[in-house]
């Protein structure tokens, strides 16, 4: 049983290997992207108003996540966020103030009462998540005076092979977490763990290795 499960892991990573050279090039592509949208979000909001300056800041702290910024009752999401979990969850896409070009910003959001559910399908797509909570009262902000707003900061950072609450879990499979380094003469050192069940495992090996495993 444990070899089975060793070799069904192995495989997995063996595919993800296959295509890291192409996720690794996509990623830094989207990344430059999404620096480049914050950037140019920042020079035309960030003097517009406390909460977005907020926003942004953690933003770019977190380009690679969407951000579920805690508002009142509501996660809500902004700009390319926004459009991209509306598709993904199916939800309406709004629009809350304007930029400093005259353009609406994109906005949506989920109940905070039931976010985990809408987590978990942003999970399954692959998405990483960092939610965003209040960590004051808005009566400790008031003491600091007019237009003080509620401080915020990023109180976790959801991923695919990080979960380990059951509802976000599907039962029948585990959910790896792998790390690959290369090694000298082409070799291979994998490791992979499900932090859900406390299996972790290690191989060395190379390309040829994991084809055949």
């Amino acid at each position: 049983m444990l070899l089975q499960c060793m070799r069904k892991g192995v495989k997995r990573i063996y595919t993800f290997i296959k295509h890291l050279g192409c996720l690794d090039t996509m990623k830094l592509a989207n990344k430059s992207s999404s620096k480049k949208s914050i950037k140019s979000s920042m020079d035309t909001t960030f003097k517009k108003t406390p909460m977005m300056r907020q926003y942004l800041g953690i933003k770019e702290k977190h380009p690679d996540c969407l951000l579920f910024f805690r508002l009142g009752d509501f996660y809500e999401l902004f700009f390319q966020d926004a459009i991209e979990a509306s598709q993904a969850l199916d939800i309406v896409l709004t629009k809350r103030g304007k930029a400093g070009d005259g353009e609406s910003i994109p906005m949506c959001g989920v109940p905070v009462h039931a976010y985990e559910a809408y987590l978990a399908r942003l999970v399954r797509q692959g998405y990483s998540v960092a939610i965003v909570d209040q960590t004051e009262k808005p009566e400790e902000a008031k003491k600091r005076g007019p237009g003080a707003i509620v401080n915020r900061d990023v109180s976790r950072v959801v991923t695919p092979g990080t979960l380990t609450e059951d509802s976000l879990l599907e039962a029948s499979q585990n959910n790896y977490l792998a790390s690959v380094s290369l090694l000298k003469k082409k070799k291979l050192a994998v490791a992979w763990v499900d932090i859900s069940t406390g299996q972790f495992f290690i191989e060395n090996t190379d390309n040829r290795g994991l084809a055949s495993t």
